[in-house]
């Protein structure tokens, strides 16, 4: 007797068969994921870069726009600054109506080696947060003839220019220098 031939061959998959699909399977969604998590990686390095940027632009622009309101005194015809060092401008700003003492500053904060800019007016005391992160700043004088000017008060009538050096660095973004020279306006 023969044996008896099934009527329907027999379909399916085998276990060897299966163990490779689910190899394959693995695989390719360990390739795929080191693909999406590295593209959020890159997303987010990018996008704080961006804000870093964005801030740090804002910071100088900002500086730069109070710097050239400082005002002249009307009869000395000098600028009216009551301070001016490597990290702090006071002056008086001159608007249509107003004068206001404005002050300029750089602190580093206690915790890292970091500095915050700051724009106050000590008569209203208030102060606003121009920018953070900032790993160097420094706020240079010249005179007319583009001299380095020393920071003391004898040099405060004779500076018509201010260079702002700024340098902003996030821990995971790369370093933005930004550095400006800003002619007084009033002079």
């Amino acid at each position: 007797m023969t044996p008896l031939q099934p009527s329907h061959p027999q379909r399916g998959f085998t276990l060897i068969e299966l163990t490779l699909v689910i190899v394959l399977l693995g695989i390719l969604s360990s390739v795929g994921v080191n693909m999406i998590s590295d593209s959020y990686r890159s997303t987010r390095m990018l996008n704080n870069g961006n804000a870093n940027t964005s801030s740090a632009r804002y910071a100088m622009e900002r500086m730069a726009r109070e710097i050239r309101s400082i005002a002249v005194d009307s009869n000395t015809k000098q600028p009216m600054i009551t301070q001016a060092s490597p990290s702090t401008l006071s002056f008086t700003r001159q608007d249509v109506l107003t004068q206001q003492t404005v002050t300029l500053s750089a602190l580093q904060n206690s915790s890292d080696p970091q500095f915050t800019l700051y724009l106050g007016s000590p008569a209203s005391g208030t102060h606003f947060i121009l920018g953070q992160h900032a790993s160097a700043f420094s706020l240079t004088y010249f005179d007319a003839a583009m001299q380095v000017l020393a920071s003391n008060s004898q040099s405060y009538p004779l500076v018509r220019f201010v260079e702002i050096d700024l340098t902003v660095h996030e821990s995971e973004t790369e370093a933005i220098r930004l550095r400006t020279l800003v002619a007084l306006r009033n002079i």
